[in-house]
């Protein structure tokens, strides 16, 4: 059977009639082969030469069309890199600095800021935004201000947040809630506007999930010469929708009360130093402060939810009433700082002991006893027995928190990102379990993007709309229902710490967005610290001890700096314990002085009851003193270094009033000199031997023994060099020093006072001694040369004169 012809011509099935076809007919055939081959080769060159020029030209302007396009309005391009992303304030910088510099022209000189936003957005509040436009160098024409929105559009992941944030994406806004008109502006003007959209506005209606959307708010002059566009947020609800309410994700807001306080010295008198006296009485700080202070008390009071951490001395210098959430270490010592030292025998010979910042004496005694013996059990109560370890400047590394945990800190809190590597990955706990040499720490460490934004603090620099605080708190609510809807059924406990130098206006502002949001469930500081977590794997504890940071990023600067501070400490309080140790007499004060009925105690208004003088708890005082004075004034010096670029002129000059930099020296000085010496007026001598009276002076309520040196700096003179002196308490001894004379001279005889070990410790005083045997000593130089005479010439008669011829 003859195969089927298939896909063309088959030679051997051509019949015998197309076999004897006629040559002509096939050279024609042929040639026309050639013709469409040739054709078909020719447009198939053409196509793909066509498809390659096509090619070209979209590269080319997609290159040079980029930097303009999302000026341009193309709307119908949505970008959303989803590409993991860490927000922490040294990546920002990283990124901003590789980002493009490129400005349209048509937007130069604009700036649109927001002033006023409403956080949140529910069914039945409305959407109202207050925004400025100003002109910076050049004129605005007369033009329009429009708020737009995409209410379909949902954040796919933090990159597009924050893309989007730094107006790097082109997300369409096709939904417009309102525009309004601008009128003309000169150069450097600026004109406010209001949109106010009702609930019941379409555009806002058509939000059907909740959550973030795309908010732009853009300018374009009426013919469109000049055109300028900010993005933000507006964050729905999901009060009012039909969909599921999901569990709120727990958040922890923790506010510090830490201002710079010392012992007021100024009202401090020598002759008035009373045991009985208690040292949180002289604690003083200048009023900036504690206005400052109580404005961040009645926060704490308007705001429920928002936990403060106190320092116990901060609430002593400013007599607040306040009972805070939890205590810190005294004075906000910073125990990263002292860990990156290593030298505890340092800080020590500067009064600053471990007991000195120790949980144990960072708590108000008073109030933990008042809890432990109350039956209630609220947890406001029950925090007055916690104390937390804060950061204050230095980051906590291994050895901070080892340091930490033997001082009895069983929970140290952060205030910046404590593991690196948190915010590459979906939010989570802010709670980590570190174990330590001493043991087990919990660390509470707060979610970096929402504190900083919290803080008064862009994510970027190119986030125009985050420069003022309404733009921070849009992306602030913003960004916190993003990571509820990551992961909306994980049950997550995060941190939000308050900067120390945050303003109450914008703590309060914070406070009010979060208190609005219903995804989120405010919780308080001993809940988060309690939390029950899962043990982890070795390899995830292995992972977050590697994040851990080696180093406190303290400056070498500042480090010497911290150092030099500790060594003037140390030598001021050397003086201390030499008045306590070797200028008190405590043997004298085993018999006191009843100075009661004493003529010259109370011609000095010095005279005393028969009360007993305890010489032991004045020890014990003033050494407790001065190592208060000098936590303080080391601390002080640690805000003021770290925060010297912060500190206004006005600030400083408040600060002078009350808070002395050189307090413990002034401590030292004012003890040693309250014993001095009275000089003799000039004293005249007319004969070889004489006196000189030298009163010493105590100013004390307590008896004291120093030695008298006196030197007359010439060796016609010649007196006692060093005499031991006892001095009742607030009483004067003289002392009488003899004087031997051998020849008339003028000189000036000074005298100091030193303790028992023969170390100077008073002001030198002087005086000037004269001696006027001017007279007896001619007559006795003239008797020698009348003598010397008569013996010349005694001799010469006796070898001139005639001899008698007899002898």
């Amino acid at each position: 059977m003859p195969k089927k012809h298939i896909g063309g011509l088959t030679v051997k099935k051509l019949t015998r009639k197309h076999q004897t076809t006629n040559a002509s007919t096939v050279l024609k055939q042929k040639a026309l082969s050639y013709v469409f081959s040739l054709l078909r080769v020719t447009l198939h060159t053409c196509l793909i030469s066509a498809r390659f020029i096509f090619i070209l030209f979209v590269v080319f302007a997609t290159i040079f069309a980029f930097p303009t396009a999302k000026y341009a309005g193309l709307a119908n391009y949505a970008y959303a890199n989803t590409k993991k992303a860490d927000l922490s304030d040294k990546t920002s910088t990283r990124q901003n600095k590789k980002q493009s510099t490129y400005e349209n022209p048509h937007s130069k000189g604009i700036e649109i800021a927001i002033t006023q936003a409403t956080p949140v957005v529910t069914d039945k509040s409305g959407y109202h935004l207050t925004a400025t436009l100003k002109a910076v160098k050049t004129a605005l024409p007369e033009g329009t201000l429009q708020l737009s929105i995409n209410s379909n559009y949902t954040f796919v992941s933090r990159t597009d947040v924050q893309n989007w944030s730094q107006e790097e994406s082109l997300i369409p806004t096709p939904q417009i809630l309102d525009s309004v008109k601008t009128p003309s502006l000169a150069s450097g003007h600026t004109c406010t506007l209001s949109f106010n959209i009702p609930a019941d506005k379409q555009e806002l209606r058509s939000i059907l999930n909740w959550g973030p959307k795309p908010l732009k708010i853009t300018y374009f002059s009426q013919d469109y010469s000049k055109y300028k566009s900010i993005h933000s947020f507006l964050t729905r609800a999901n009060i009012g929708m039909h969909s599921a309410n999901l569990p709120a994700m727990k958040l922890t807001a923790l506010m510090p009360i830490l201002i710079r306080t010392q012992n007021d010295l100024r009202n401090f008198k020598a002759n008035n130093i009373q045991p009985s006296d208690h040292l949180e009485m002289l604690l003083r700080a200048d009023k900036d402060s504690i206005h400052n202070i109580i404005g961040k008390a009645d926060l704490a009071n308007k705001h429920s939810k928002l936990q403060t951490i106190a320092d116990l001395s901060t609430i002593q210098a400013s007599h607040l009433t306040l009972k805070p959430s939890a205590y810190m270490q005294q004075s906000g010592f910073d125990i990263s700082a002292y860990a990156d030292d290593n030298n505890d025998d340092l800080y020590k010979s500067a009064g600053i002991t471990k007991e000195k910042w120790s949980a144990k004496n960072s708590q108000s005694q008073k109030n933990i006893t008042k809890a432990n013996n109350s039956k209630q059990t609220d947890s406001t109560n029950h925090n007055l027995n916690k104390a937390y370890a804060w950061q204050t400047y230095g980051k906590w590394t291994i050895h901070a928190l080892e340091q930490a945990k033997r001082n009895g800190y069983e929970t140290v809190i952060a205030t910046d990102e404590f593991d690196n590597n948190a915010s590459q990955f979906a939010v989570r706990n802010g709670i980590y379990d570190i174990d330590t040499p001493a043991g087990n720490v919990r660390v509470l460490s707060p979610q970096s993007v929402l504190t900083l934004l919290a803080n008064g603090k862009p994510t970027s620099d190119n986030a125009t709309s985050e420069r003022t605080q309404a733009g921070r708190i849009n992306r602030l609510v913003a960004q916190s229902a993003f990571y509820q809807m990551e992961q909306p059924y994980v049950d997550r406990h995060i941190l939000i710490t308050f900067s120390n130098n945050a303003s109450n206006s914008n703590i309060d502002a914070v406070m009010n967005a979060l208190e609005q949001s219903p995804w989120l469930s405010l919780s308080d500081l001993q809940t988060m610290a309690n939390t029950k977590q899962n043990a982890l794997p070795d390899w995830k504890k292995n992972s977050i001890m590697r994040e851990i940071s080696r180093n406190s990023s303290i400056s070498e600067n500042i480090t010497e700096k911290r150092r030099s501070c500790l060594n003037d400490l140390s030598h001021s309080r050397k003086d201390v314990l030499r008045f306590t140790k070797n200028i008190l007499d405590y043997s004298s004060a085993k018999h006191p002085h009843n100075t009661e009925g004493d003529a010259q105690a109370l011609a000095k208004q010095t005279a005393k009851t028969k009360k007993l003088i305890n010489i032991k708890d004045l020890e014990k005082y003033l050494l407790r003193l001065y190592d208060d004075i000098s936590l303080h004034e080391f601390t002080n010096n640690t805000i003021e270094q770290q925060d010297s670029a912060k500190t206004t002129a006005h600030s400083k000059k408040n600060n002078k009033s009350c808070i002395s930099k050189n307090t413990a020296k002034t401590f030292a000085n004012t003890l040693m000199n309250g014993i001095r010496i009275i000089p003799p007026h000039d004293i005249t001598a007319v004969s070889e031997t004489a006196s000189m009276p030298i009163t010493i002076s105590n100013t004390y309520s307590y008896p004291v023994q120093v030695y008298l040196s006196a030197n007359t700096h010439a060796m016609e003179i010649v007196t006692r060099r060093k005499t031991l002196v006892k001095i009742p308490a607030n009483s004067e001894t003289q002392v009488t020093l003899p004087l031997r004379i051998t020849t008339s001279i003028h000189t000036k005889a000074t005298f100091v006072l030193e303790d028992n070990q023969q170390r100077v410790f008073a002001k030198e005083q002087s005086t000037l001694i004269t001696s006027t045997l001017q007279i007896s000593d001619k007559s006795g130089t003239i008797i020698i040369v009348f003598a010397f005479i008569l013996g010349l010439l005694g001799l010469w008669r006796q070898f001139h004169r005639k001899k008698d011829p007899d002898e």
